[in-house]
């Protein structure tokens, strides 16, 4: 709503569920929407393509790119147990798959980028990996053009991480973050 127009076209190469295109529909945005795997029922919303090929070649010039990867090591073995999926990479491979990704969209001069993506700790041995900054200096044509903070409920996390945060003396992280970057 905050940065597309109707009839703007918003491509999502992680379509997943197909939220992106829900939204799109109600908000009367245009969409192209991916994912490596098409769910059963989504086939006609969501095409499949990996990220990992570059962009589709039928892509046309999207005004807004929404991403919302896999979590990296927090989506280890969720969506499959491929060493190929973004959530089963190391954290070099995932970062080089985005770089790829988003030098890709500004290759293309894609006006508007946005990023969900929750910072990694719990399960990198408590090492603090903030994805946005990384995602940041992979975006030199683009500034920030907004930050959002999207809050978990407190039920995010099960007793056994509360535990083993109490354990270790670390806070958990309870947001995602929303960036969107706009091409300067």
């Amino acid at each position: 709503h905050y940065h597309t127009e109707p009839l703007d076209i918003v491509f999502d190469p992680f379509g997943g569920g197909g939220t992106t295109v829900d939204v799109c529909k109600r908000m009367f945005r245009r969409y192209y929407v991916s994912d490596r795997k098409v769910i059963p029922g989504r086939e006609n919303d969501i095409r499949e393509h990996d990220v990992k090929d570059g962009l589709p070649d039928d892509l046309p010039k999207p005004a807004l790119a929404f991403l919302d990867p896999p979590y990296w090591a927090q989506a280890e073995g969720m969506y499959s147990n491929d060493a190929e999926d973004l959530g089963n990479m190391t954290l070099d491979e995932f970062n080089e798959s985005m770089r790829l990704l988003l030098t890709a969209l500004s290759d293309r001069k894609v006006e508007r980028i946005a990023a969900v993506i929750q910072p990694t700790q719990y399960k990198n041995n408590w090492q603090w990996t903030d994805h946005i900054f990384d995602f940041d200096k992979m975006l030199p044509k683009y500034r920030i053009e907004a930050r959002y903070f999207l809050p978990y409920s407190s039920q995010q996390y099960n007793a056994q991480m509360v535990d083993k945060a109490k354990e270790a003396n670390k806070a958990l992280s309870l947001h995602r973050d929303l960036v969107v970057w706009v091409r300067e």
